[in-house]
């Protein structure tokens, strides 16, 4: 009789369990194919921005990183077109950006030479000026940079300030002697730079026996070295324009070898911004 009041239990204890999991798994599942998955929490760090952050996102030229060849993007016609129309009686500075991490020797003066290149023969060459500056901020992801900058600026005023004489070069040549008196307007150059807010423009001037194109490269590699030897003695690069009007402003005639020596040279001229 025990054994049967036992048995009696076990099924009651066995329905009883049964029914109370069927009754769960129906208020927990009915609906299964009406319920939204939810996905993991996504864990990743959000990314930071930052406005001085620099990318070359929108902007019709970019450059490679450490690379001063330029990359042109499907806006870069329409771009340089609008820029030479708004340009009417001023010129155009282009600053040529090394960001922090690119060993590239020059880079920013390659970039802006790379622009002021691209842009010919929309906007003449004779009324570009370029210079370089140093940019630590940028996208350390970024496969190219932006690279430069552009500023339409009014015509100089020069300061009245003269050259005691031309700086001259050899034919085809960026290496000329640079004698004392010019050594000393250098330095003198230098010190009002450094004690003024004015800047100085370099003009690289060449004769007519080569080729315009090179003559105009030939320019501007002459004012480079006069660049370069005002950075040696303390001036701020970004005080510095560069340009080259190659043989197109000859002070004395190409017919005589003393006429293309004259005007194989470079003019500096202190202006106020």
């Amino acid at each position: 009789m025990r054994i049967v009041v036992v048995l009696l239990l076990l099924l009651a204890w066995y329905f009883f369990s049964w029914t109370y999991i069927d009754v769960k798994k129906s208020q927990c599942c009915d609906s299964v194919e009406g319920i939204s998955v939810t996905a993991p929490a996504d864990t990743t760090p959000a990314i930071q921005t930052n406005s001085d952050v620099e990318t070359s996102i929108g902007s019709p030229i970019s450059f490679a990183w450490a690379d001063p060849v330029v990359i042109r993007n499907a806006a870069f016609e329409a771009w340089r077109d609008s820029l030479a129309q708004v340009l009417a009686a001023g010129n155009l500075r282009i600053t040529g950006y090394q960001y922090q991490g690119e060993e590239t020797p020059g880079l920013g003066l390659a970039r802006a030479a790379a622009v002021k290149e691209a842009l010919a023969p929309a906007i003449p060459a004779p009324r570009i000026s370029i210079n370089a500056s140093d940019r630590a901020i940028v996208d350390q992801g970024a496969q190219t940079v932006r690279g430069f900058a552009v500023e339409v600026i009014a015509p100089a005023k020069k300061s009245g300030y003269q050259s005691p004489g031309a700086i001259q070069f050899p034919w085809g040549s960026a290496h000329g002697e640079l004698g004392p008196d010019i050594r000393r307007y250098l330095h003198d150059i230098a010190r009002q730079l450094q004690e003024s807010d004015l800047r100085v423009m370099i003009t690289g001037h060449t004769d007519n026996t080569s080729s315009a194109v090179f003559n105009e490269r030939l320019g501007l590699r002459r004012a480079n070295v006069i660049r370069a030897y005002l950075l040696r003695l303390g001036v701020d690069h970004e005080r510095i324009d560069v340009r080259s009007k190659g043989e197109t402003e000859p002070v004395a005639s190409n017919d005589t070898e003393a006429g293309r020596q004259a005007n194989r040279r470079v003019e500096l001229e202190l202006i106020s911004n």
